[in-house]
């Protein structure tokens, strides 16, 4: 009997916790996920028209903070720009299984591609306003690219005759 009442215990202090909802989303809002990898963990970013955000980052608790007006504005801007954003197209990229993370963008129900990936047009102009997003809530580093774009290798400029 005891034995039975200690194998209970066990199995249910070894079950897994649901993890805590996410809080509601407004209708108006954008909501930037990062799945996280290995090494770096995933975040969620709400944010309203108002500059309102909440960051919440995987194992930490949500935090609410206020976006200047200027890259709040830059990002809906973006957003209504590229809508609907499940028809932006982005070019396939390679990346680590261990060490590499998607970035995705939701508003108006419409799910935007990685923007981690090579966009062009208003996908890039849209990864550049969640990426002001990131660095201004501090969730991504100054400096630290959401996206690694190959590049064409710079042309020599012509010389001046």
């Amino acid at each position: 009997m005891i034995a039975a009442f200690v194998l209970a215990a066990a199995s249910a202090t070894m079950s897994p916790q649901p993890s805590p909802s996410p809080s509601p989303v407004p209708a108006n809002a954008a909501v930037i996920v990062n799945s996280g990898s290995t090494n770096a963990r995933g975040y969620r970013i709400v944010v309203t028209p108002d500059k309102h955000a909440v960051v919440t980052i995987d194992g930490l608790p949500p935090r609410a903070q206020t976006l200047d007006a200027a890259t709040s504005t830059a990002l809906f801007k973006a957003l209504a720009a590229g809508a609907p954003l499940d028809a932006l197209e982005s070019e396939p990229c390679m990346k680590s299984a261990s060490f590499g993370s998607t970035t995705t963008v939701t508003y108006d129900g419409k799910r935007s591609p990685d923007l981690s990936c090579p966009m062009e047009g208003a996908g890039a102009k849209i990864g550049a306003a969640v990426q002001k997003v990131t660095e201004a809530l501090h969730v991504l580093a100054p400096g630290r690219t959401l996206r690694r774009t190959m590049s064409q290798p710079e042309q020599p400029e012509p010389e001046a005759t």
